[in-house]
């Protein structure tokens, strides 16, 4: 995949046309535009969540891409059952209607939607929801969630999978695995069938004063024993060495990933974060920014992201909710 632009392309090119529902908590003008040309162009509807007094101008915007509105006085726990693939009303007339993807708007804060992913990530019961487990029953489903941006990178004439850059702070080797996981079925989902993952450091080289670089080397290591198929992973490697070829011939990285990175993997948020902001802020990049893991995908676009690529991130959630995506920890 060379531009972000390419989603649209798959999503025509899915088996059935049926329309998908997305729900969208709490849109501003921003993500109004965004729904407004997902609209236009593919076939969804949406269920929105936004207080009573813009629903008027939210309907003039969207006409008959509006499929219903809701209010809630509880986002974290009405997305936590859009991600566990439950909708309840609390109302007497029953159920929503179906949630193949999510959408977090202009008024959802980041710190309510971390909240929701944390709940469906713990396996706990949802706070004020009706359970359908029975005390003596098994446990709720525990779900394995993480953020994946997709990064249009112009200097490398392609596009760049990039992970966790908002759900796990400070992910030790099980979770980078299961980060890794929930990536190579992005990648699957978008076409990149033997993605090249690089497990980012500071420097290519293991050194035991930093940590990081031990633990990229065994999560290596450890993907190399499973001798999977689905992709090659390498590590530590530094940005630079991940990205260019010239830079890791100059440095004598060796390997299918050096140079040819399709996905980086951070240590930490901060590192793909900072990366994702970098690209976007200042360059302008197009890219796209989902939590996935749950029964349905979550467009999670940042507070500074443009209507672009908000709309970008509607079309991978669309993409994604046609694939088996969900991950069990």
């Amino acid at each position: 995949m060379k531009t972000v632009n390419e989603i649209l392309s798959l999503l025509a090119g899915r088996d059935t046309r049926d329309k998908l529902t997305g729900v969208v908590f709490f849109p501003g003008e921003d993500t109004v535009l965004a729904l407004k040309k997902a609209a236009s162009l593919l076939p969804v509807e949406f269920a929105i969540y936004a207080s009573a007094s813009i629903v008027q101008e939210i309907e003039t915007q969207l006409g008959n891409a509006c499929h219903e509105f809701g209010q809630t006085k509880d986002p974290v726990r009405e997305l936590s059952q859009c991600l566990l693939g439950k909708r309840s009303t609390g109302k007497a007339s029953g159920d929503f209607g179906p949630c193949h993807f999510v959408v977090r708007g202009d008024f959802l804060s980041l710190d309510d939607a971390y909240q929701a992913i944390s709940l469906v990530g713990s396996g706990q019961d949802i706070p004020g929801a009706a359970s359908e487990v029975s005390p003596a029953g098994p446990k709720p489903e525990r779900l394995f969630l993480s953020h994946v941006a997709l990064l249009e990178a112009a200097a490398l004439a392609r596009v760049l999978v990039m992970s966790d850059g908002f759900v796990n702070p400070r992910p030790d080797i099980r979770t980078r695995l299961a980060i890794i996981g929930n990536c190579l079925s992005v990648c699957k989902a978008i076409g990149i069938s033997a993605p090249r993952v690089a497990l980012l450091a500071a420097v290519e080289q293991v050194y035991p004063g930093m940590p990081v670089t031990v633990e990229s080397a065994e999560i290596a290591n450890i993907c190399k024993a499973g001798k999977t198929t689905r992709a090659h992973v390498d590590g530590p490697l530094s940005f630079d060495v991940a990205l260019v070829e010239q830079v890791a011939k100059e440095k004598g990285a060796t390997g299918e990933v050096a140079g040819n990175a399709d996905v980086l993997v951070g240590s930490s948020i901060e590192v793909i974060n900072g990366i994702y902001m970098a690209q976007t802020v200042l360059a302008g990049a197009n890219a796209a920014s989902v939590v996935v893991g749950g029964k349905a995908p979550l467009a999670l676009p940042f507070p500074s992201d443009c209507v672009d690529n908000i709309f970008f991130s509607i079309c991978l959630a669309c993409l994604l909710s046609s694939h088996d995506l969900p991950s069990v920890a």
